[in-house]
Protein backbone atom coordinates (compact mmCIF):
# COMPACT_ATOMS: atom_id res chain seq x y z
CA UNK A 1 0.00 0.00 0.00
CA UNK A 2 1.26 3.48 -0.82
CA UNK A 3 2.13 5.64 2.17
CA UNK A 4 2.50 9.32 2.92
CA UNK A 5 4.25 10.64 6.03
CA UNK A 6 4.80 6.99 6.95
CA UNK A 7 1.03 6.33 7.13
CA UNK A 8 -1.31 4.50 4.71
CA UNK A 9 -2.42 6.78 1.90
CA UNK A 10 -6.07 7.87 1.68
CA UNK A 11 -7.99 6.90 -1.44
CA UNK A 12 -7.87 9.36 -4.33
CA UNK A 13 -10.38 12.18 -4.37
CA UNK A 14 -13.76 11.62 -6.04
CA UNK A 15 -14.18 15.36 -6.62
CA UNK A 16 -12.15 18.44 -5.79
CA UNK A 17 -13.10 21.89 -4.58
CA UNK A 18 -11.23 25.14 -5.05
CA UNK A 19 -10.31 27.57 -2.29
CA UNK A 20 -8.62 30.88 -2.71
CA UNK A 21 -6.27 30.32 0.25
CA UNK A 22 -5.31 27.67 2.78
CA UNK A 23 -6.40 30.00 5.58
CA UNK A 24 -9.92 29.99 4.10
CA UNK A 25 -10.41 26.23 4.55
CA UNK A 26 -11.78 26.40 8.15
CA UNK A 27 -14.65 28.58 6.90
CA UNK A 28 -15.65 26.16 4.12
CA UNK A 29 -18.56 23.73 4.17
CA UNK A 30 -18.14 20.84 1.75
CA UNK A 31 -20.26 17.84 0.76
CA UNK A 32 -18.88 14.40 1.50
CA UNK A 33 -18.22 13.84 -2.19
CA UNK A 34 -15.45 16.44 -2.08
CA UNK A 35 -12.25 14.79 -0.93
CA UNK A 36 -9.66 17.31 -2.13
CA UNK A 37 -9.18 21.07 -1.98
CA UNK A 38 -6.89 23.00 -4.34
CA UNK A 39 -5.73 26.43 -3.14
CA UNK A 40 -4.19 29.39 -4.93
CA UNK A 41 -1.95 30.30 -2.01
CA UNK A 42 -1.40 29.96 1.74
CA UNK A 43 -2.41 33.42 2.96
CA UNK A 44 -1.78 35.33 -0.27
CA UNK A 45 -2.79 34.44 -3.82
CA UNK A 46 0.04 33.06 -5.91
CA UNK A 47 2.27 32.23 -2.92
CA UNK A 48 2.23 28.70 -1.50
CA UNK A 49 -0.56 27.06 -3.47
CA UNK A 50 -1.25 23.44 -2.58
CA UNK A 51 -3.50 20.43 -2.76
CA UNK A 52 -5.17 19.18 0.44
CA UNK A 53 -6.85 15.78 0.78
CA UNK A 54 -9.58 14.61 3.11
CA UNK A 55 -8.21 12.33 5.81
CA UNK A 56 -10.43 11.01 8.63
CA UNK A 57 -7.40 10.96 10.94
CA UNK A 58 -7.20 14.76 10.84
CA UNK A 59 -8.86 15.86 14.07
CA UNK A 60 -8.29 18.84 16.33
CA UNK A 61 -5.24 17.23 17.92
CA UNK A 62 -3.75 16.68 14.46
CA UNK A 63 -4.40 20.31 13.49
CA UNK A 64 -2.94 21.53 16.76
CA UNK A 65 0.24 19.61 15.92
CA UNK A 66 0.32 20.65 12.23
CA UNK A 67 -1.54 23.95 12.06
CA UNK A 68 0.14 25.13 8.87
CA UNK A 69 -0.61 22.13 6.69
CA UNK A 70 -3.97 20.82 7.93
CA UNK A 71 -7.40 22.26 8.71
CA UNK A 72 -10.95 21.25 9.64
CA UNK A 73 -13.90 22.65 7.71
CA UNK A 74 -17.08 24.07 9.25
CA UNK A 75 -18.75 20.70 8.92
CA UNK A 76 -15.95 18.91 10.81
CA UNK A 77 -14.08 17.32 7.90
CA UNK A 78 -10.27 17.22 8.17
CA UNK A 79 -7.91 17.97 5.28
CA UNK A 80 -4.11 17.84 5.12
CA UNK A 81 -1.45 18.82 2.59
CA UNK A 82 -1.09 16.04 0.05
CA UNK A 83 2.72 15.77 0.15
CA UNK A 84 5.80 15.36 2.31
CA UNK A 85 8.12 18.35 2.59
CA UNK A 86 7.77 20.75 -0.31
CA UNK A 87 8.09 24.50 -0.67
CA UNK A 88 8.15 26.28 2.71
CA UNK A 89 5.72 28.89 1.36
CA UNK A 90 3.10 26.12 1.38
CA UNK A 91 3.44 26.21 5.16
CA UNK A 92 3.13 29.98 5.43
CA UNK A 93 6.77 31.09 5.25
CA UNK A 94 7.02 34.66 3.94
CA UNK A 95 10.73 35.27 3.34
CA UNK A 96 10.67 39.06 3.75
CA UNK A 97 13.17 39.20 6.69
CA UNK A 98 10.42 40.69 8.90
CA UNK A 99 8.01 37.83 9.59
CA UNK A 100 9.27 35.01 11.79
CA UNK A 101 9.37 31.91 9.56
CA UNK A 102 10.59 29.47 12.21
CA UNK A 103 7.29 27.63 12.72
CA UNK A 104 6.59 27.36 8.99
CA UNK A 105 9.99 25.87 8.15
CA UNK A 106 9.91 23.50 11.12
CA UNK A 107 6.51 22.15 10.13
CA UNK A 108 7.80 21.55 6.61
CA UNK A 109 10.83 19.70 8.03
CA UNK A 110 8.86 17.67 10.56
CA UNK A 111 7.75 15.03 7.99
CA UNK A 112 11.08 14.67 6.20
CA UNK A 113 11.38 14.56 2.43
CA UNK A 114 12.81 17.46 0.44
CA UNK A 115 12.07 20.93 1.81
CA UNK A 116 12.80 23.89 -0.46
CA UNK A 117 13.62 27.47 0.52
CA UNK A 118 12.67 29.33 -2.67
CA UNK A 119 14.35 32.57 -3.64
CA UNK A 120 15.01 35.34 -3.87
CA UNK A 121 14.11 35.68 -0.20
CA UNK A 122 15.44 36.19 3.32
CA UNK A 123 13.86 33.87 5.87
CA UNK A 124 14.04 35.16 9.43
CA UNK A 125 14.40 32.40 12.02
CA UNK A 126 14.31 32.99 15.78
CA UNK A 127 14.38 29.38 16.97
CA UNK A 128 16.22 26.20 16.05
CA UNK A 129 15.27 24.46 12.81
CA UNK A 130 14.89 20.77 13.59
CA UNK A 131 15.69 17.89 11.23
CA UNK A 132 14.71 14.74 13.20
CA UNK A 133 13.66 12.54 10.25
CA UNK A 134 16.20 10.38 8.42
CA UNK A 135 17.19 11.38 4.84
CA UNK A 136 15.56 14.82 5.05
CA UNK A 137 16.95 17.31 2.52
CA UNK A 138 16.84 21.09 3.07
CA UNK A 139 17.44 22.80 -0.26
CA UNK A 140 18.41 26.48 -0.54
CA UNK A 141 17.73 28.02 -3.91
CA UNK A 142 20.01 30.79 -5.21
CA UNK A 143 19.63 34.24 -3.61
CA UNK A 144 18.28 32.80 -0.36
CA UNK A 145 19.44 33.96 3.07
CA UNK A 146 18.50 32.18 6.28
CA UNK A 147 18.77 34.96 8.89
CA UNK A 148 19.17 33.17 12.23
CA UNK A 149 19.05 34.45 15.79
CA UNK A 150 18.22 31.04 17.12
CA UNK A 151 19.77 30.42 20.53
CA UNK A 152 21.65 31.99 23.43
CA UNK A 153 23.96 30.16 25.79
CA UNK A 154 22.57 30.20 29.35
CA UNK A 155 25.20 28.02 31.02
CA UNK A 156 23.81 24.70 29.76
CA UNK A 157 24.21 22.69 26.56
CA UNK A 158 20.52 21.70 26.68
CA UNK A 159 18.78 22.39 24.39
CA UNK A 160 21.82 21.97 22.17
CA UNK A 161 22.67 25.15 20.32
CA UNK A 162 22.51 24.57 16.57
CA UNK A 163 20.59 26.93 14.29
CA UNK A 164 19.93 23.96 11.98
CA UNK A 165 19.78 21.04 14.40
CA UNK A 166 20.16 17.64 12.73
CA UNK A 167 19.35 14.46 14.67
CA UNK A 168 18.11 12.33 11.77
CA UNK A 169 20.52 10.07 9.88
CA UNK A 170 21.80 10.82 6.36
CA UNK A 171 20.28 14.29 6.15
CA UNK A 172 21.42 16.94 3.68
CA UNK A 173 21.57 20.73 3.70
CA UNK A 174 22.35 21.92 0.18
CA UNK A 175 22.78 25.34 -1.37
CA UNK A 176 23.12 26.64 -4.91
CA UNK A 177 26.44 28.40 -4.37
CA UNK A 178 27.67 31.65 -2.76
CA UNK A 179 24.24 33.33 -2.80
CA UNK A 180 22.77 30.57 -0.59
CA UNK A 181 23.56 32.02 2.83
CA UNK A 182 23.17 31.17 6.50
CA UNK A 183 23.71 34.47 8.33
CA UNK A 184 24.09 34.39 12.09
CA UNK A 185 22.78 37.44 13.95
CA UNK A 186 23.85 37.68 17.62
CA UNK A 187 23.19 33.99 18.28
CA UNK A 188 25.57 31.71 20.19
CA UNK A 189 24.39 28.71 18.16
CA UNK A 190 26.44 26.80 15.62
CA UNK A 191 25.25 27.40 12.09
CA UNK A 192 24.64 23.70 11.30
CA UNK A 193 25.02 20.91 13.83
CA UNK A 194 24.80 17.13 13.53
CA UNK A 195 24.22 15.75 17.04
CA UNK A 196 24.67 12.04 17.89
CA UNK A 197 23.31 10.90 14.51
CA UNK A 198 24.32 9.21 11.27
CA UNK A 199 25.69 12.32 9.59
CA UNK A 200 24.89 13.44 6.07
CA UNK A 201 26.03 16.17 3.68
CA UNK A 202 26.44 19.96 3.62
CA UNK A 203 27.21 21.62 0.29
CA UNK A 204 27.10 24.84 -1.67
CA UNK A 205 26.48 27.24 1.21
CA UNK A 206 27.99 30.41 2.60
CA UNK A 207 27.89 30.31 6.42
CA UNK A 208 28.48 33.76 7.91
CA UNK A 209 29.11 33.85 11.67
CA UNK A 210 28.68 37.54 12.46
CA UNK A 211 31.47 37.48 15.04
CA UNK A 212 31.61 41.28 15.27
CA UNK A 213 28.21 41.26 16.98
CA UNK A 214 29.12 38.58 19.56
CA UNK A 215 31.24 37.92 22.61
CA UNK A 216 32.81 34.47 22.91
CA UNK A 217 31.33 32.12 25.50
CA UNK A 218 33.46 29.83 27.65
CA UNK A 219 31.98 26.64 26.13
CA UNK A 220 33.64 26.33 22.71
CA UNK A 221 31.14 23.60 21.72
CA UNK A 222 29.16 26.46 20.21
CA UNK A 223 29.64 29.55 18.02
CA UNK A 224 31.07 27.52 15.11
CA UNK A 225 30.01 27.29 11.49
CA UNK A 226 29.47 23.53 11.32
CA UNK A 227 29.55 21.16 14.29
CA UNK A 228 29.55 17.36 14.23
CA UNK A 229 29.29 15.86 17.72
CA UNK A 230 28.76 12.12 18.10
CA UNK A 231 29.81 10.37 21.28
CA UNK A 232 29.05 6.70 22.08
CA UNK A 233 27.74 7.61 25.53
CA UNK A 234 24.92 9.63 23.95
CA UNK A 235 24.31 7.58 20.79
CA UNK A 236 23.08 4.18 21.89
CA UNK A 237 22.38 3.12 18.31
CA UNK A 238 26.06 3.56 17.53
CA UNK A 239 25.40 5.28 14.20
CA UNK A 240 28.57 6.70 12.66
CA UNK A 241 28.51 10.33 11.51
CA UNK A 242 29.61 9.74 7.92
CA UNK A 243 29.51 13.29 6.62
CA UNK A 244 30.66 15.22 3.56
CA UNK A 245 31.14 18.99 3.76
CA UNK A 246 31.99 20.44 0.37
CA UNK A 247 31.99 23.64 -1.66
CA UNK A 248 31.11 25.88 1.29
CA UNK A 249 32.49 29.20 2.50
CA UNK A 250 32.63 29.29 6.31
CA UNK A 251 33.67 32.64 7.71
CA UNK A 252 33.57 34.94 10.74
CA UNK A 253 32.50 32.42 13.40
CA UNK A 254 33.70 33.09 16.91
CA UNK A 255 35.15 29.65 17.72
CA UNK A 256 35.76 27.27 14.77
CA UNK A 257 34.89 27.06 11.14
CA UNK A 258 34.29 23.31 11.50
CA UNK A 259 34.32 21.44 14.82
CA UNK A 260 34.52 17.61 14.84
CA UNK A 261 34.15 15.90 18.23
CA UNK A 262 33.55 12.32 19.34
CA UNK A 263 34.53 8.71 18.70
CA UNK A 264 31.61 8.11 16.31
CA UNK A 265 32.59 10.98 14.02
CA UNK A 266 34.17 8.83 11.32
CA UNK A 267 34.45 8.70 7.54
CA UNK A 268 34.26 12.49 7.28
CA UNK A 269 35.30 14.29 4.09
CA UNK A 270 35.99 18.04 4.02
CA UNK A 271 36.73 19.21 0.48
CA UNK A 272 36.82 22.36 -1.64
CA UNK A 273 35.76 24.62 1.24
CA UNK A 274 37.01 28.11 2.07
CA UNK A 275 37.39 28.48 5.85
CA UNK A 276 38.48 31.96 6.74
CA UNK A 277 38.38 34.86 9.21
CA UNK A 278 37.12 32.77 12.14
CA UNK A 279 37.90 33.99 15.66
CA UNK A 280 37.97 37.45 17.19
CA UNK A 281 41.50 38.66 17.90
CA UNK A 282 40.62 40.89 20.85
CA UNK A 283 38.38 38.31 22.60
CA UNK A 284 40.33 35.99 24.93
CA UNK A 285 37.65 33.27 24.93
CA UNK A 286 37.59 33.07 21.14
CA UNK A 287 39.70 30.14 19.89
CA UNK A 288 39.29 30.89 16.22
CA UNK A 289 40.78 27.82 14.52
CA UNK A 290 39.69 26.89 11.03
CA UNK A 291 39.10 23.18 11.78
CA UNK A 292 39.16 21.46 15.19
CA UNK A 293 39.42 17.65 15.47
CA UNK A 294 39.16 16.21 18.98
CA UNK A 295 38.22 13.20 21.04
CA UNK A 296 38.43 10.09 18.93
CA UNK A 297 37.59 11.37 15.47
CA UNK A 298 38.67 9.50 12.33
CA UNK A 299 39.10 8.49 9.58
CA UNK A 300 38.95 11.98 8.04
CA UNK A 301 40.04 13.37 4.70
CA UNK A 302 40.69 17.12 4.44
CA UNK A 303 41.43 17.98 0.82
CA UNK A 304 41.58 20.95 -1.56
CA UNK A 305 40.41 23.50 1.02
CA UNK A 306 41.58 27.05 1.60
CA UNK A 307 42.08 27.56 5.34
CA UNK A 308 43.30 31.09 5.83
CA UNK A 309 43.35 34.16 8.07
CA UNK A 310 41.81 32.49 11.11
CA UNK A 311 42.72 33.80 14.56
CA UNK A 312 44.13 30.50 15.84
CA UNK A 313 45.46 27.44 14.03
CA UNK A 314 44.47 26.51 10.53
CA UNK A 315 43.86 22.91 11.69
CA UNK A 316 44.00 21.81 15.34
CA UNK A 317 44.12 18.12 16.34
CA UNK A 318 44.10 16.62 19.85
CA UNK A 319 42.85 13.24 21.07
CA UNK A 320 41.42 14.64 24.33
CA UNK A 321 41.81 11.13 25.74
CA UNK A 322 40.18 9.09 22.93
CA UNK A 323 42.32 7.69 20.09
CA UNK A 324 42.27 9.63 16.82
CA UNK A 325 43.42 7.76 13.73
CA UNK A 326 43.72 8.00 9.97
CA UNK A 327 43.54 11.71 9.35
CA UNK A 328 44.69 12.75 5.87
CA UNK A 329 45.37 16.42 5.12
CA UNK A 330 46.19 16.78 1.42
CA UNK A 331 46.37 19.52 -1.22
CA UNK A 332 45.17 22.38 0.97
CA UNK A 333 46.24 26.00 1.14
CA UNK A 334 46.82 26.78 4.83
CA UNK A 335 47.99 30.36 5.11
CA UNK A 336 48.03 33.56 7.18
CA UNK A 337 46.51 31.93 10.27
CA UNK A 338 47.37 33.56 13.59
CA UNK A 339 49.06 30.51 15.13
CA UNK A 340 50.28 27.25 13.58
CA UNK A 341 49.17 26.20 10.16
CA UNK A 342 48.64 22.66 11.52
CA UNK A 343 48.93 21.82 15.21
CA UNK A 344 48.73 18.29 16.62
CA UNK A 345 49.18 18.62 20.37
CA UNK A 346 48.71 16.13 23.19
CA UNK A 347 48.50 18.01 26.51
CA UNK A 348 46.75 17.57 29.85
CA UNK A 349 45.11 20.92 29.30
CA UNK A 350 43.32 19.42 26.27
CA UNK A 351 42.26 16.25 28.12
CA UNK A 352 45.02 13.95 26.84
CA UNK A 353 45.83 10.83 28.86
CA UNK A 354 48.79 8.46 28.98
CA UNK A 355 49.55 6.33 25.88
CA UNK A 356 46.44 7.43 23.95
CA UNK A 357 46.80 9.94 21.17
CA UNK A 358 46.93 10.35 17.40
CA UNK A 359 47.81 7.56 14.99
CA UNK A 360 48.35 7.70 11.22
CA UNK A 361 48.25 11.43 10.56
CA UNK A 362 49.31 12.22 6.98
CA UNK A 363 50.11 15.79 5.92
CA UNK A 364 50.85 15.80 2.19
CA UNK A 365 51.15 18.21 -0.74
CA UNK A 366 49.87 21.23 1.17
CA UNK A 367 50.97 24.84 0.89
CA UNK A 368 51.55 25.91 4.51
CA UNK A 369 52.67 29.50 4.32
CA UNK A 370 52.76 32.81 6.19
CA UNK A 371 51.25 31.51 9.42
CA UNK A 372 51.80 33.41 12.67
CA UNK A 373 53.72 30.65 14.45
CA UNK A 374 55.21 27.32 13.26
CA UNK A 375 54.02 25.93 9.95
CA UNK A 376 53.46 22.43 11.44
CA UNK A 377 53.80 21.57 15.13
CA UNK A 378 53.41 18.04 16.50
CA UNK A 379 54.13 17.31 20.13
CA UNK A 380 53.35 15.34 23.27
CA UNK A 381 53.63 17.11 26.63
CA UNK A 382 52.96 16.72 30.37
CA UNK A 383 53.68 12.97 30.31
CA UNK A 384 50.52 12.19 28.28
CA UNK A 385 49.53 11.35 24.73
CA UNK A 386 51.35 9.82 21.78
CA UNK A 387 51.71 10.59 18.08
CA UNK A 388 52.57 7.63 15.88
CA UNK A 389 52.63 7.14 12.14
CA UNK A 390 53.00 10.88 11.46
CA UNK A 391 53.88 11.41 7.78
CA UNK A 392 54.82 14.89 6.51
CA UNK A 393 55.37 14.51 2.79
CA UNK A 394 55.88 16.78 -0.23
CA UNK A 395 54.59 20.00 1.36
CA UNK A 396 55.69 23.55 0.71
CA UNK A 397 56.25 25.07 4.17
CA UNK A 398 57.32 28.66 3.73
CA UNK A 399 57.45 32.12 5.27
CA UNK A 400 56.03 31.09 8.65
CA UNK A 401 56.87 33.37 11.58
CA UNK A 402 58.58 30.59 13.54
CA UNK A 403 60.00 27.30 12.27
CA UNK A 404 58.66 25.38 9.35
CA UNK A 405 58.28 22.17 11.41
CA UNK A 406 58.56 21.63 15.18
CA UNK A 407 58.57 18.15 16.74
CA UNK A 408 58.51 17.81 20.54
CA UNK A 409 57.93 14.85 22.87
CA UNK A 410 57.77 13.46 26.38
CA UNK A 411 60.67 11.48 27.87
CA UNK A 412 58.61 8.28 28.12
CA UNK A 413 58.97 6.28 24.86
CA UNK A 414 55.32 5.17 25.06
CA UNK A 415 54.30 8.81 24.99
CA UNK A 416 56.55 10.11 22.24
CA UNK A 417 56.40 11.04 18.56
CA UNK A 418 57.10 8.80 15.58
CA UNK A 419 57.42 10.67 12.27
CA UNK A 420 58.51 10.47 8.65
CA UNK A 421 59.47 13.80 7.03
CA UNK A 422 60.24 13.52 3.34
CA UNK A 423 60.23 15.54 0.13
CA UNK A 424 59.20 18.85 1.69
CA UNK A 425 60.35 22.36 0.83
CA UNK A 426 61.24 24.52 3.87
CA UNK A 427 61.66 28.04 2.55
CA UNK A 428 62.22 31.40 4.27
CA UNK A 429 60.76 30.49 7.65
CA UNK A 430 61.69 32.97 10.40
CA UNK A 431 63.38 30.37 12.61
CA UNK A 432 64.70 27.01 11.37
CA UNK A 433 63.27 24.86 8.62
CA UNK A 434 62.98 21.90 11.04
CA UNK A 435 63.38 21.85 14.83
CA UNK A 436 63.54 18.47 16.62
CA UNK A 437 63.18 18.72 20.39
CA UNK A 438 64.48 16.62 23.24
CA UNK A 439 63.22 13.22 24.33
CA UNK A 440 61.45 10.40 22.52
CA UNK A 441 61.20 11.38 18.86
CA UNK A 442 61.68 8.68 16.26
CA UNK A 443 62.35 10.47 12.97
CA UNK A 444 62.95 9.25 9.42
CA UNK A 445 63.79 11.98 6.94
CA UNK A 446 65.07 12.35 3.38
CA UNK A 447 64.74 14.45 0.27
CA UNK A 448 63.82 17.69 2.05
CA UNK A 449 64.89 21.02 0.54
CA UNK A 450 65.96 23.99 2.67
CA UNK A 451 66.29 27.55 1.42
CA UNK A 452 66.72 30.87 3.22
CA UNK A 453 65.40 29.82 6.64
CA UNK A 454 66.61 32.62 8.91
CA UNK A 455 68.47 30.59 11.57
CA UNK A 456 69.40 27.62 9.41
CA UNK A 457 67.95 24.58 7.76
CA UNK A 458 67.53 22.40 10.87
CA UNK A 459 68.43 21.81 14.48
CA UNK A 460 68.20 18.52 16.39
CA UNK A 461 68.25 18.55 20.22
CA UNK A 462 67.75 14.81 20.83
CA UNK A 463 71.35 14.18 21.83
CA UNK A 464 71.17 16.93 24.41
CA UNK A 465 73.35 19.15 22.24
CA UNK A 466 71.98 21.24 19.40
CA UNK A 467 73.26 19.99 16.07
CA UNK A 468 72.24 20.10 12.47
CA UNK A 469 69.82 17.44 11.27
CA UNK A 470 71.67 15.76 8.41
CA UNK A 471 69.27 14.83 5.64
CA UNK A 472 69.89 11.62 3.72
Amino acid sequence: MATIWGLPAVACARTAANANLFVDIPAMSLPSSVTAIVTEGWSQKGVGSGRYVFDPRVDRAWVQRFPRSSAITVDGRGFRLDQVGGNVRQYGAVGDDRHDDTAAINEALSRGGTVVLPGPATYRVTGRLLMPVDTTRLQFEASVTLHTSAWQFRGSQIPFGNAIHVTGDDCEIAGAGPSSIIRNDRSDANGIGFLHCGGGRVSGLSLQGGKDRLSAITDDTFQSGISIVNDPASNRRGRISRTIIEDCTISEWMQYGINLYGALVRDVVLRRNTITLNGQTDDRESVGSGIAITRGVGPIEIGNNTIARNKGCGIFISSAGVQIERVVIVDNEIAYNGLEGICCSEERNFGAVAAIGVRELTISKNRIENNGATGVRAGTYDGVGSITGLSILDNRIANNRKSGLLLQANADPARGVDATVSGNQFIANSDYGIVVGLNRISLRHDGNRFDRNRRGDSVDHRSGTARRLIDR
